[in-house]
């Protein structure tokens, strides 16, 4: 009989499938059968001992009978192929003492090509043509990460993580050369799809913002810029980096509006409606205008107060039922919208804390704001189990708080 080549898929998925794709099978789920045949192709030139593949499979669980649930799976793994229109083959054989995948069916294992073009790259005697082309055909083959339903393994981990190492060279080697001619068009969609991959990956946000900026998408490159910065704040409790702050200024330095009147700006600029309760700002622009309010204060003495505002449980540690925070976040920042003026300005801090920054204010009256804040949260919070805990400063120099202070209510 004449042995057919097989296709088999690790990156983003795990399937084994005829040379023409129309025969074979996909694994949808976790189980044995599935990681008994990546474990025996990932090792299928040295083999595995009866007691290293009991170890891939079950750890160190006691099974009544090892030897035949290891002979039941190999027999189900068999069945699985032919089931799914493979050739009738023995996919697993046994040689002195190790199991082996069927070295004499030829395979093409996507994983095993990846990482051959990845060293090819760096090859020193490449010009840049084929090293793009090179980098071009690792990056499309990544399909996503190695064994996705078997990463976990203790065997599979390290392979994870070096493929993913093998992927993110070779996007930065793509994305310098591409860079380099000015083809900023062409790296877009591969950043776009390392996004789906990897997407609390800040270094690929990063690139994918320089390059709609690099491609005169202004407002896109903004727009990204926002949406990075706050799903990098809900989701990792990470606010910007230095790397996203100098981008972040670097477009604004460098984008150009063409507005001819100074009536056109402040149409351009101003709110879009008269929305009632306090205003809520970026992370970075709440820090230039505290920082712009200080200078204000230096010349004319008013007070300035910021406040920080952080769920807390019962015993006034930090809240930490990540199922519950999120929900409990909007319901803070719905109260402190609510119980702030227009006049003042508030932003998220990280997961469980807001900044608050309070004009025209004593210290007495901060405890009125917390207080009104405090029964907002209360009435409307959905979340059991979660208060609110404040503390306060004055931006005001040390030196000038005594003579700087108002006395007005809020």
């Amino acid at each position: 009989m004449k042995i057919s080549g097989l296709k088999i898929h690790t990156l983003g998925e795990f399937s084994i499938t005829d040379l023409s794709g129309q025969n074979g099978w996909k694994q949808n789920r976790s189980n044995k059968v599935a990681t008994l045949l990546q474990y025996l192709i990932q090792n299928r030139k040295q083999g595995a001992t009866r007691s290293e593949l009991l170890f891939a499979l079950f750890g160190n669980s006691d099974l009544a009978d090892p030897g035949n649930s290891l002979k039941s799976l190999i027999h189900r793994a068999r069945n699985l192929l032919i089931d799914a229109g493979l050739q009738d083959l023995e996919y697993i054989l046994f040689i002195q003492g190790k199991y082996y995948w069927n070295n004499e069916i030829p395979c093409e294992i996507d994983s095993e090509i990846f990482a051959e073009l990845i060293s090819k790259i760096e090859k020193p005697d490449l010009n840049r043509e084929e090293v793009a082309f090179l980098a071009r055909q690792a990056l499309l083959m990544y399909k996503g990460d190695y064994l996705p339903f078997t990463n976990t393994e203790s065997w599979a981990s390290p392979l994870l993580i070096s493929y993913q190492n093998m992927y993110h060279k070779a996007l930065r080697i793509y994305y310098k050369l591409m860079a380099e001619r000015g083809d900023f068009k062409t790296i877009l969609p591969f950043l776009e799809h390392a996004l789906k991959i990897f997407p609390f990956e800040e270094e690929i946000h990063l690139l994918r913002i320089s390059c709609l900026y690099d491609l005169k998408q202004y407002k896109e490159a903004l727009t990204a810029y926002e949406k990075t910065t706050s799903m990098l704040l809900e989701e990792l409790n990470i606010n910007p980096s230095k790397d996203m702050i100098a981008l972040y200024h670097k477009m604004l330095n460098g984008i150009s509006f063409q507005t001819e009147t100074l009536p056109e700006i402040k149409d351009k600029i101003k709110e879009d409606s008269n929305q009632n309760g306090a205003y809520y700002s970026s992370y970075l622009g709440f820090v230039d205008s505290y920082r712009f309010l200080v200078r204000m204060i230096e010349r004319n003495g008013s007070s300035v107060f910021l406040l920080l505002g952080s769920l807390v449980n019962s015993k006034n540690l930090p809240f930490d039922a990540e199922d519950k925070i999120e929900k409990a976040a909007e319901d803070f920042y719905r109260a402190i919208k609510h119980a702030l003026r227009r006049g003042d300005l508030f932003t998220r801090y990280s997961k469980t804390q807001f900044l608050m920054l309070l004009s025209g204010i004593n210290q007495e009256n901060c405890l009125i704001v917390e207080n009104r804040i405090r029964e907002s949260f209360n009435e409307t919070k959905s979340t059991r189990g979660v208060y609110i805990q404040f503390k306060e400063i004055s931006a005001v120099p040390e030196q000038n708080l005594a003579e700087s202070e108002s006395k007005s209510l809020w």
